[in-house]
C-alpha cells in the first residue's frame, strides 16, 4: 500500500519542480524581452536626438550666405553684384588681379576653417580666365585657390595665382554645371577640394592667421550660389 502512495506523489513532485522551472524560464524571458526593449528605446531616443540635431559632432559654421539670404550684404566692385538672390561676376575684370570680393565675415580669430562655396562657370574667355577663394587674407597677402589656365591651383597672392605659378594643382576644366569648391586652412596646411575631392594642397608658414576671406574672378562670368565659412 505504502508504494502504491509514494509513486503518485513523486509524479506530483516532479510536475511541481517543472512547473516551476517553467514559471522561472518565462520569468526570466520577460526580464530579458523587457531589458531588449528598454536597450532599443534607448538607441531610437539617440536616432531621434541626432536628427533633430543634425549639426551635433559637426563642424561649427561661423557665417553662411545663400540664395535665400545673405549676399545682399555683400559689397565690392561693379563686376560684382546679386541677381534671384544668388552672387553674380560678369566676368569685365580681367587685368586688375588686385581686385577680389571681401565677404562681409572675417573669421579673425579662428585660424583653422574652411570655406566652401557653391559655384557654376557660365562663360569663361580662354584658358587665362579663373575664378576662386580666398582665404587668411591680409595686407600683402593670403592664399588664392581655383581654377585657372586649366587647373584646379592653389597658391600664395593674387599675382602668382595671375600668371599660374602654381604651388600646386591638378587638371581641370569646369563645366556650366554647379561645382562645390572648398578651401581648408588647417595650421600651415591648406587644401582645395572640388567637389569633396583633394585637387591641390601645399604647405605655408606665412599666413597664419584667420584674415579674411573672399571670392575671386579674373574674366569668368560666375553665379555664386552658396558660401559657408565652418570653424575646423
Amino acid at each position: 500500500m505504502f508504494r502504491k502512495r509514494v509513486l503518485p506523489l513523486v509524479l506530483v513532485l516532479g510536475w511541481i519542480a517543472f512547473l516551476i522551472q517553467a514559471a522561472s524560464s518565462v520569468a526570466q524571458d520577460d526580464e530579458n524581452l523587457e531589458a531588449t526593449i528598454v536597450a532599443q528605446q534607448t538607441q531610437i531616443a539617440a536616432l531621434q536626438t541626432a536628427v533633430a540635431s543634425p549639426d551635433a559632432g559637426s563642424d561649427k559654421a561661423l557665417y553662411e550666405a545663400t540664395t535665400a539670404e545673405g549676399f545682399d550684404q555683400w559689397r565690392g566692385t561693379p563686376d560684382w553684384r546679386t541677381l534671384g538672390g544668388n552672387l553674380i561676376n560678369d566676368g569685365s575684370n580681367y587685368s586688375d588681379y588686385n581686385l577680389w570680393l571681401a565677404a562681409p565675415f572675417a573669421p579673425d580669430e579662428t585660424a583653422n576653417y574652411a570655406v566652401e562655396a557653391e559655384i557654376q562657370e557660365i562663360v569663361g574667355d580662354d584658358s587665362y580666365t579663373g575664378f576662386g577663394i580666398v582665404v587668411r587674407a591680409a595686407d600683402g597677402g593670403g592664399y588664392w585657390a581655383g581654377e585657372k589656365c586649366g587647373e584646379a591651383a592653389i597658391t600664395e597672392g593674387a599675382n602668382p595665382f595671375n600668371y599660374c605659378d602654381f604651388r600646386d594643382s591638378s587638371s581641370f576644366t569646369p563645366d556650366d554645371q554647379w561645382h562645390r569648391y572648398r578651401v581648408e586652412v588647417v595650421d600651415n596646411t591648406i587644401t582645395l577640394l572640388i567637389d569633396d575631392m583633394v585637387v591641390a594642397e601645399m604647405m605655408s608658414n606665412r599666413f597664419l592667421d584667420g584674415g579674411k576671406v573672399g571670392l575671386f574672378s579674373l574674366g569668368s562670368q560666375i553665379t555664386v550660389r552658396s558660401f559657408k565659412v565652418i570653424a575646423l
